[in-house]
């Protein structure tokens, strides 16, 4: 995402000597292998030689009104699709160095000139939007790239414009090449014979680090009389906000801080190392900067002042970045990965470059929640209903007041579609930890998972079953733990501990249902075998967890204890539940000896209820034994 979201583009940037005109055009292209069939050059208005050599060009005053005509167009209207192509001729040609053929020069306003060069060579038989240039102003159209359909007719429609697959051809040298090698080839040429040179290119959105607003750091930085701005003395920081009754901006469109005017101008005097020192006795009248910080510029960093709190001195002391970091691991939406994420990395990236921190990456790995979406309903023309527009009858759903017919879907949560869940409502009617493990009981992590209040309800009751299960036992445990529970709770034990560091919170849960519905039948548990799974429950549930573990007496709260130990020995399973097929359909099930042999697994498979009637009244053809998989019978 974040490589899209920077735009990298390989290609060469190609000198076009404009005819009888002491200038050269330069144009990016990502497609130089098609330049044999270019047939015009086209400017942005911004381009600088219409600016610095406006005077020359021939078409001055047509060029003029052009540029004049284009100023307040936004980048959306200009590059809208379906918008017909517009330009003016400005009398002059290039060479293309290729074939020594004259190429008329256009201005268009579909070329950004703040884009690239600013200028792009027009190849109409390969590219939609020179195409689409070129029909409007009557340009011949030259194919040079046939694909795998072999027409090789004159291109008159915009079906025809073929643009990246294929074989050259009407390219002298390159005719026969694929796209890829004829790109090579051609890189290699323009650049042999001094025409032109591979560059990388990146598109990237600027980042506006001011804003006119109160709420955010100030900047460190001040302004002499003359305009001159200068850096605030290291002793100046850190820079606070002045308190102020008043937040709204000013008239003039300034930051709120433009008008404390105590705070905005200072006496200061100008330091040996160029900063500015505050002080009213100062030689020289200074003023701040006005504007604030953008939320992202603390974000972009909060991690390593983590690591060094209360530093006075620095944001960070080195070797403490270098105890602590880089973060192990960042859980965050998929929509961070462009923002505060691309943020972050910069930041870092820049403090690495000034060696204060010896990382070259903040974050070592990087986990995404799934988003949590709720029902929704959805009419026959793909419109999304409100959920208290609908009515259920007879499992069907029906708009109240159309009595239309709709559908039950699943969508993102919104306030529109009246399907939002208000997490305060959940914890007043069921509580906090029944919310915190309904969530990560819902399903994996990293998937999209659908919200159902009603399910919500079952989870109180496994947390209302784990509270009754203690309160029963408690001070009534036994010296020792039945053998058959042991080995469940050494499973759960490291279940759930090796399931939290995978973010399988699911299945840990799922393990936890399986440790107390076999606590259900367990004579005997021991106090500290109950205080494990306590324990190993508190993440999921630290509020019972914590209110139960009080009871045990412990003043010291349940997180400071250390994860129970699990004991290999109860790990190993000397059973194994298999299940019996009788001509592919199953009827029963049965415990054997993970050791048993294939004669006495099939003997006692026999001898199971609800199969033995079958192998009994019927001719067994065939038996099937997967040791530790299934027990099967063919019978006629």
């Amino acid at each position: 995402m974040q490589r899209n979201w920077i735009g990298k583009s390989t290609g060469i940037n190609i000198d076009y000597p404009v005819d009888n005109f002491d200038y050269t055009i330069t144009c990016y292209t990502t497609r130089p292998d098609t330049n044999f069939g270019a047939t015009f050059l086209v400017l942005g208005p911004e381009h600088s030689m219409l600016e610095s050599h406006l005077d020359q060009i021939p078409n001055k005053a047509e060029v003029q009104a052009y540029i004049d005509e284009n100023k307040n167009k936004t980048e959306i209207e200009r590059l809208a699709e379906g918008r017909k192509k517009t330009g003016v001729f400005t009398g002059l040609h290039v060479t293309n160095p290729l074939n020594g053929k004259p190429l008329p020069v256009y201005v268009g306003d579909f070329v950004l000139g703040h884009v690239g060069t600013g200028a792009v060579i027009g190849v109409p038989g390969h590219d939609l939007r020179d195409f689409e240039f070129a029909q409007v102003f009557g340009i011949d159209i030259k194919r040079v790239v046939v694909s795998a359909d072999g027409d090789t007719s004159e291109i008159t429609k915009p079906e025809q414009v073929q643009e990246k697959e294929g074989k050259m051809i009407n390219s002298d040298f390159l005719d026969g090449m694929e796209i890829m090698a004829a790109k090579e080839s051609i890189m290699d040429h323009f650049e042999a014979n001094g025409w032109g040179k591979r560059v990388t290119n990146y598109k990237l959105r600027d980042w506006i680090f001011t804003r006119q607003r109160y709420w955010g750091e100030p900047i460190p930085l001040v302004f002499d009389e003359a305009g001159t701005c200068y850096s605030l003395h290291e002793s100046e920081l850190p820079l606070l906000l002045p308190e102020t009754a008043n937040y709204e901006p000013s008239a003039s469109g300034e930051s709120p801080l433009a008008k404390i005017e105590d705070w905005v101008n200072v006496k200061g005097d100008i330091q040996s190392d160029g900063t500015v020192k505050i002080s009213d006795k100062g030689a020289q009248i200074f003023r701040r900067e006005t504007s604030t910080m953008p939320n992202w510029a603390g974000s972009s960093w909060y991690w390593l002042r983590f690591m060094d709190v209360n530093n006075d001195a620095a944001f960070c002391d080195i070797e403490k970045e270098k105890y602590w970091g880089p973060v192990d691991l960042y859980v965050g939406g998929a929509e961070h990965a462009v923002l505060h994420l691309l943020y972050a990395r910069f930041w870092h990236k820049a403090l690495y470059d000034l060696g204060l921190v010896s990382t070259k990456e903040p974050f070592k790995k990087l986990v995404n929640q799934g988003m949590i979406v709720s029902f929704a309903y959805q009419n026959k023309n793909g419109g999304l209903i409100s959920i208290d527009e609908v009515e259920e009858k007879e499992g069907k759903y029906f708009i109240i007041n159309t009595g239309e017919e709709v559908e039950k879907v699943t969508a993102k949560m919104s306030k529109s579609l009246k399907n939002v869940v208000n997490p305060d409502e959940i914890v007043q009617s069921f509580g906090a930890d029944t919310l915190r493990c309904y969530e990560m009981f819902m399903g994996p992590f990293e998937q999209s998972k659908v919200w159902e209040t009603t399910a919500v309800a079952g989870m109180r009751k496994f947390l209302d079953k784990i509270h009754r299960s203690y309160q029963d036992r408690m001070n009534k445990w036994s010296d020792e733990t039945d053998e058959n529970f042991k080995s469940t709770l050494h499973k759960t034990i490291k279940t759930v501990g090796d399931h939290i560091d995978d973010f399988k919170f699911n299945t840990a849960l799922s393990q936890l249902m399986v440790c107390f519905n076999d606590w259900q039948k367990t004579d005997h548990i021991s106090q500290s075998d109950a205080e494990k799974i306590l324990i190993i429950l508190s993440p999921y549930a630290p509020h019972l967890a914590e209110e139960l573990w009080s009871q045990f007496g412990y003043t010291e709260g349940i997180s400071y204890q250390p994860w129970p130990k699990y004991d290999e020995q109860y790990l190993i399973e000397s059973s194994i539940t298999y299940g019996i097929q009788v001509n592919g359909k199953l009827r029963g099930e049965i415990s054997l000896s993970k050791d048993i042999s294939k004669e006495d697994a099939l003997s006692q498979a026999r001898a199971v209820e609800n199969v033995s009637k079958w192998v009994e009244e019927g001719n067994v053809v065939k038996e099937i034994y997967v040791p530790g998989k299934i027990i099967g019978f063919v019978v006629k």
